[in-house]
């Protein structure tokens, strides 16, 4: 029981970590990984009044999370699960708590930023990688097409980084 403690407590602490660096690359302008910007554009294509990132974030990987159970259940966990709930908020949060407290950042702070997401995204994925408590809905899909289709990870996902903002 010890052990699934920790892994578990790996999954939340990566997945809160990730969400932080996310919102520091959105913070940058300078880029995000190619999910969030595929989240972004369904959040910007919402009409005004929309409920928040993170609310429309947990939706849009609910909806893929329906896919992958329908396809193969052995890619969800409960990190998987605690992906879906946490990432969207923190990404969110910690967006605008960096805009409060540098409300106009100069290109050189928003590139300090970059890397040093560039960087905590590697612990924090070190972190929900290792603990193996399921993988994140998109990666899931990617990971589903690759393995159906014998084609390679790399083209199975979705696009390249774009530059965007939450």
């Amino acid at each position: 029981m010890q052990e699934r403690t920790r892994r578990i407590w790996m999954t939340v602490v990566g997945v809160l970590v990730c969400g932080f660096s996310v919102g520091m690359f959105n913070f940058s302008m300078l880029g995000l990984d190619p999910f969030q910007v595929f989240a972004h554009g369904v959040f910007m294509a919402l009409p005004e009044g929309k409920p928040g990132f993170g609310t429309i974030y947990a939706i849009v990987n609910l909806l893929m999370l329906i896919v992958i159970f329908l396809t193969d259940k052995s890619k969800i966990g409960l990190g998987t699960v605690i992906n879906i709930f946490l990432l969207g908020y923190v990404a969110e949060y910690s967006s605008l708590l960096f805009e409060n407290l540098i409300p106009e950042p100069s290109l050189a702070v928003r590139f300090v930023f970059l890397i040093l997401g560039i960087v905590i995204m590697c612990f924090a994925s070190a972190l929900y990688f290792t603990a193996d408590m399921g993988v994140s809905t998109y990666d899931a899909i990617s990971l589903i097409i690759s393995e159906k289709r014998n084609g390679s990870f790399s083209f199975a996902g979705f696009p390249r980084i774009c530059s965007v903002r939450l």
